[in-house]
């Protein structure tokens, strides 16, 4: 069976882990195999939401040197940016991630 690690870095947060309301936050993503090699999946899906995961956006994950790289715009209200990725290989092997309130927007 394989195993995949996703790991999400977002950047330009403050040091309390916040975002201004209504900016863009650019995610890293990056996908490991059970071995710890960084691997680029085929099938990679994201969401965001702004509700705690009630409800959920699609949002773009582009390649960008050997990793994915997601633009999430926050909310123009305080609050926080939940996210959710499904990433999958071409072997029906896939793995899910939710993060709930990954980052606050004030």
């Amino acid at each position: 069976m394989q195993l995949f690690t996703i790991q999400l870095i977002p950047a330009g947060l403050n040091a309390r882990n916040q975002a201004v309301a209504g900016s863009v936050t650019q995610v890293p993503l990056r996908i490991f195999d059970a071995l710890g090699n960084t691997v680029t999946l085929p099938a990679v899906h994201v969401w965001a939401s702004s509700n705690d995961g009630r409800t959920w956006r699609p949002v773009n994950a582009r390649l960008a040197g050997g990793h994915f790289l997601i633009s999430v715009r926050n909310a123009t209200t305080p609050g926080f940016t939940s996210l959710r990725v499904l990433a999958g290989d071409r072997h029906g092997n896939s793995e899910q991630l939710t993060v709930i309130r990954a980052w606050a927007v004030r």
